[in-house]
């Protein structure tokens, strides 16, 4: 995966165990279907600086540049676009050595999942043990999830540490206002549109799960724009409901939907109800992102108990 060419090389996107029952269901034809009002096309969603094209940056969605020293009022500005959105892109959040460590460490694997990778069976012929991989479900066309053993797992622990490193639980413990702890941990790996006879498949408009859970998004590259950016639907966290009707009543009801191409150490952190989906990867690049889900600490499990 490291070999592709020029600014396009990048990993792009993913969700936890929770999107894959949606994911599953929606590969088979069973879940919602996007309406085609609802579609977004072209990148001008969500420009570069993070903002919407219309000039309202406050009212929505917005990066929000914080200091990582300096205890709880550092979350000011990220809780509450948080709290009034669902979701904040937290530009800077992750800090670059944290950001270039967790790269290196996940680069051997990203790159033994290109060598095995099998474009007429879509599947992956990866020594699981050996790179410390516990389950890798297909959830979508060319698009896999990876989850990370949490025991012994130098992969694992690289994007703990990053977490860590980004006072992630310590945010989403502020948000939530009760302990949180890192429950799952894992990637997302889409393929090129170059493999295959059809391009690596996006994800139709789905929550990660209920009130409770937190989904931390990021990727460790840029990711252009025909890699497939991040959908967002920005306030859809507090139209929550159970159903497989729910994404498209949500919607309707949302206002602007916006879009985000990732950039390295700027991740998306948002309400596990909050709607999002995935755009096709089109590009001649594998793209990959991170997901980190994390649940109130009730049982005091944390992921460990989430892995058990």
């Amino acid at each position: 995966l490291g070999a592709a060419a020029g600014a396009a090389t990048a990993w792009g996107l993913v969700r936890g165990w929770r999107a894959e029952a949606k994911a599953l269901a929606a590969l088979y034809g069973t879940a919602t279907k996007m309406p085609a009002a609802l579609r977004l096309a072209g990148p001008g969603d969500w420009c570069d600086a993070g903002v919407r094209d219309d000039g309202d940056a406050a009212a929505m969605v917005a990066p929000v540049s914080v200091a990582l020293s300096g205890g709880g009022a550092d979350w000011g500005p990220v809780l509450e676009v948080l709290r009034r959105e669902g979701v904040v892109v937290w530009s800077g959040g992750l800090p670059p050595d944290a950001v270039d460590a967790a790269r290196a460490a996940l680069r051997p694997l990203l790159d033994a999942l290109e060598a095995s990778y099998d474009p007429a069976g879509d599947s992956f012929a990866l020594a699981r043990r050996r790179w410390c991989v516990t389950r890798l479900p297909r959830v979508g066309r060319g698009k896999h999830n990876v989850h990370l053993d949490p025991y012994g797992s130098p992969t694992h622990a690289a994007v703990t540490e990053l977490a860590r490193r980004g006072r992630l639980e310590e945010l989403l413990t502020a948000y939530r206002g009760r302990p949180c702890r890192l429950s799952e941990v894992g990637l997302s790996v889409t393929r090129p549109g170059t493999l295959g006879e059809e391009c690596g498949e996006g994800m139709e408009w789905h929550s990660d799960g209920a009130e409770g859970s937190c989904t931390v998004l990021t990727s460790l590259d840029p990711v252009a724009e025909e890699q497939g950016p991040l959908l967002l639907a920005p306030r859809s966290h507090v139209r929550y409901t159970r159903g497989e009707a729910a994404p498209e009543a949500a919607l309707q009801g949302a206002g602007p939907t916006l879009r985000y191409r990732y950039r390295p150490g700027s991740p998306v952190v948002m309400d596990a109800r909050t709607l999002h989906a995935a755009a096709d990867n089109v590009s001649s690049s594998w793209r990959a992102v991170l997901w980190l889900i994390y649940d109130e600490d009730v049982e005091g499990g944390g992921d460990e108990a989430a892995a058990a």
